[in-house]
């Protein structure tokens, strides 16, 4: 079964959840490339005041790729849930590579 984005957090702990397992750090990386015409173009349109629509999905597009791949590698360790993610970008030349980051542990529903 396939890890979803609903058993991750942020933070240090999974509020309803006991930690039974710490499986280690997992990791997800995308890489988005820059494109010279649409950065020129992106730049003049905030110049004139508009959205730039462009930008805000290139980082949604790279931090669901990452997350999928981080997801990706915490279930192949064992692990049904991740903790403390947390992203790391790093610009290279002609390129912005985004790392997702966390904790890869097993769950149980703490009961009521």
């Amino acid at each position: 079964m396939a890890l979803s984005s609903d058993c991750v957090a942020t933070t240090h702990e999974a509020t309803g959840f006991r930690i039974l397992r710490r499986c280690g750090t997992a990791s997800g990386e995308a890489t988005q490339p820059r494109r010279l015409l649409r950065d020129a173009m992106r730049a003049v349109g905030s110049f004139l005041g508009l959205t730039p629509y462009d930008f805000v999905t290139d980082a949604e597009r790279a931090r669901a790729a990452s997350v999928a791949r981080l997801l990706e590698r915490a279930e192949r360790m064992g692990a049904n849930g991740v903790i403390g993610l947390r992203f790391q970008t790093v610009d290279e030349p002609g390129a912005t590579r985004l790392m997702a980051v966390g904790e890869a542990v097993v769950l149980d529903r703490e009961p009521r």
